[in-house]
């Protein structure tokens, strides 16, 4: 993975802005890792890392589901899960701040088009994610 330097930083963000078909206003939000909303509802945000010269990101999705309400079978459906995500698809499920379950990639890009594809990934597999930790099942 190469570096970037400042003025690639803002190109980064720029293009991401664009391939995701979100205004170029929302790109000082996107830079604060603020949380966005698609129009399926999903929220999600980048995580950067780096000062300007070296910065990377990788997406971070949350899934509707609190901890605090899960029991049972379902907490045990999600070390299950937890171990598969982070094993086979580099992916790490946690909580967040609120108590809601969020799925991290463990792969950082400095690429536009390799961070939303990461992030299509995660939109991807939410829906099987919730529906394996509710029934111990996936359809």
């Amino acid at each position: 993975m190469q570096i970037m330097s400042g003025s690639e930083l803002q190109s980064f963000f720029d293009t991401f802005l664009v391939c995701a078909g979100l205004p170029p206003e929302n790109r000082q939000a996107l830079t604060n890792g603020e949380f966005f909303t698609d129009a399926h509802g999903t929220s999600w945000r980048l995580v950067i890392t780096g000062e300007q010269e070296n910065t990377t990101a990788r997406p971070e999705l949350v899934l509707p589901i609190s901890v605090f309400k899960m029991h049972g079978q379902e907490i045990l459906h999600m070390f299950a899960l937890q171990g598969y995500l982070l094993a086979e698809m580099n992916w790490w499920l946690s909580a967040n701040e609120k108590g809601f379950l969020k799925l991290t990639s463990t792969a950082w890009s400095n690429e536009p088009s390799e961070t939303l594809s990461i992030l299509d990934v995660a939109r991807l597999i939410a829906p099987q994610i919730m529906q394996y930790i509710v029934s111990g099942k996936v359809q």
